[in-house]
């Protein structure tokens, strides 16, 4: 997919403001493609989501929607700084909507798809005893972390929406999911 957008190249303030000045949209949309690609691949990461490709697309959405109705170079932001949470909060919609959609958690899914494919028997009972000693430590980590992430990532792994962790805590969608990316971050430090 990276292949495909190689020839795209952040514009500079200037560009970017007379781009903006002649409504030039495609030219500022295509600009912003890698970062697209950047934050949907680490959330879908982080997130164990597989369907990157679906990320992506909410994402360019997000993102055609700041450029054409809301983005104002004049103010003297770049774009990269407004469209990144309307972006992350648009890619971690589409991977909550589909956690809704399918009536499952996929946070482990990733790890049980990989243990599925293995054949030698040996290599899979050793990875699912890491797995059993890391679900063990992970409460204690969990325990450790900031309250408002704890929160949000033990809302996460219930398979709570973002809008209705945040309404049960009183924060806004966008920043649970932002405590839930550095919550998770956080968690892989502590249990590296």
């Amino acid at each position: 997919m990276r292949d495909h957008f190689r020839g795209c190249r952040l514009l500079t303030k200037d560009e970017e403001l007379a781009a903006w000045e002649r409504k030039d949209y495609d030219l500022l949309i295509q600009s912003q493609i890698p970062l697209v690609l950047h934050i949907a691949g680490g959330i879908c990461y982080y997130r164990k989501f597989r369907d990157k490709e679906d990320c992506v697309s909410a994402g360019l959405v997000a993102l055609t929607r700041c450029v054409q109705q809301k983005f104002d170079a004049s103010k003297g932001f770049r774009l990269t700084t407004y469209a990144t949470m309307p972006i992350r909060t648009a890619v971690n919609y589409h991977i909550d909507k589909a956690k809704r959609v399918a009536g499952r958690n996929w946070t482990n899914e990733l790890s049980l798809h990989q243990l599925a494919d293995e054949t030698d028997p040996a290599i899979v009972c050793e990875e699912r005893e890491e797995q059993r000693v890391m679900l063990q430590r992970l409460p204690k980590a969990i325990a450790r972390l900031p309250e408002n992430r704890r929160i949000a990532v033990q809302s996460m792994l219930a398979g709570e929406t973002c809008a209705a962790a945040g309404e049960r805590i009183g924060l806004c969608r966008a920043a649970v999911s932002i405590n839930r990316i550095r919550g998770i971050s956080q968690l892989r430090h502590l249990m590296g």
